[in-house]
């Protein structure tokens, strides 16, 4: 999940140093033989994340949808075959990549969306304040 990593830090002066980071890879989902979605991720428990990426796009509705699923970890590969296969995945997933972080794009699709209506507010300082909390319990985050 992290490695160390020599690396060139520039604050006040350029110093070369070893460092923790974050291990990441592509992980592209094939799903019945077509390509579905490149996630980029940490390297462990892949199955499981292929899997709750599956039910969580609502392709799956459990486990036992699932005919085989192989996991490649060197090639970044997972092949899927599900049973009962109902959506176009041509429609629904355009060739997109998944980001570990915060950001990225997720699908077109997502620009046809209605906008929500609500008057729920937070305030930045709110926000801030749990960005806070997130990263003092992730300890990952703070080798990192």
């Amino acid at each position: 999940m992290k490695k160390e990593l020599e690396i060139t830090r520039i604050r006040e002066k350029r110093e070369r140093l070893v460092d923790v980071v974050v291990e990441e890879l592509p992980l592209t989902i094939f799903l019945n033989g077509e390509e579905l979605a490149t996630l980029l991720c940490s390297p462990n428990d892949l199955k499981y994340l292929v899997i709750g990426f599956l039910y969580n796009e609502g392709i799956i509705k459990g486990v036992k949808d699932i005919k085989e699923l192989r996991i490649n970890k060197d090639k970044g590969i997972s092949n899927v075959k599900i049973r009962n296969l109902d959506k176009n995945l041509k429609d629904v997933f355009q060739r997109r990549v998944i980001t570990s972080g915060c950001s990225g794009f997720y699908n077109p699709s997502d620009l046809k969306l209605k906008k929500i209506k609500s008057n729920f507010k937070i305030k930045k300082e709110k926000i801030n304040e749990l960005m806070q909390e997130l990263m003092k319990t992730s300890a990952v985050f703070k080798e990192t």
